[in-house]
């Protein structure tokens, strides 16, 4: 799950957003010593640098979860989660996200 938590600026236009945040969130068993992160295109998510993995918490119900800030101009973004023991990568999990924010401009 991804929640984009928004705000309306009152100064402006009523279809115009700031946006400050976005919470990822998902169900993953690991084992004992892994820990889920994600890597993607934007600064908050490491510009794909596998040393600046974001790490998310985790949760009863093995559910991870983590929220960013992002900052205008809004733009697109990719993000993979990752699976890590001792802070290395050991899994890429298959599925490849894109978040569209180009619209919110």
């Amino acid at each position: 799950m991804i929640k984009i938590i928004n705000k309306r600026n009152q100064n402006k236009e009523q279809n115009d957003f700031d946006i400050n945040k976005i919470k990822f969130e998902i169900k993953y068993d690991t084992s004992y010593g892994e820990e889920v992160g994600i890597l993607g295109s934007n600064e908050s998510l490491g510009n794909w640098n596998t040393n600046n993995i974001y790490f998310l918490k985790w949760n009863d119900g093995n559910i991870w979860n983590g929220t960013i800030n992002i900052n205008k101009p809004y733009k697109n973004f990719e993000f993979k989660y990752v699976i890590t023991y001792n802070r290395e990568i050991k899994k890429w999990l298959p599925r490849h996200e894109v978040l569209p924010l180009d619209h919110l401009m």
